[in-house]
């Protein structure tokens, strides 16, 4: 049987009979956690209901026996993270949506605002939405400008 390189720590190994040319790991445990969390990854991307079933089945878990009270009893520094993490996105939330007065008033200046701010901290991972709302917002301004434009 023929040799392979391992796809996490580059080391040589020789593949198990069974396996044939399938393993792609060494076999050392960390390489091993390394591949299992990729293919559970992969499944779960592939299988979204499956996750949801089980995220229901462990928040049901987590509130029948108190866990994430204890926990944070237990847990401290991880209450007060949580609490200043909540905090900011609730102080970020706040900023990006302005008053309904003030765009009556200023729409282009209240458009170009929103348009400035940060749209990856709303959206994590998703780069075609930012681009679809930066599109939009750019039509809004142009559309406004030119409705103010005297004849």
């Amino acid at each position: 049987m023929t040799q392979k390189r391992c796809l996490y720590c580059k080391e040589i190994f020789t593949p198990h009979p069974r396996k044939g040319n399938k393993q792609e790991t060494c076999g050392k445990p960390p390489c091993r956690k390394k591949r299992k969390r990729e293919t559970d990854k992969k499944w779960r991307a592939a299988n979204p209901e499956r996750e949801k079933e089980r995220r229901g089945r462990v928040r049901a878990w987590a509130k029948k026996c108190n866990y994430w009270k204890e926990y944070r009893n237990d847990n401290p520094e991880y209450a007060e993270e949580n609490r200043r993490q909540t905090k900011e996105r609730m102080r970020e939330a706040r900023q990006m949506f302005a008053k309904q007065d003030l765009i009556r008033v200023s729409p282009i200046g209240s458009l170009k605002a929103i348009q400035a701010l940060k749209w990856q901290k709303m959206f994590a991972k998703q780069d075609v939405i930012p681009r679809q709302v930066e599109g939009i917002l750019g039509f809004l301004v142009a559309k406004e400008c030119l409705q103010n434009q005297p004849v």
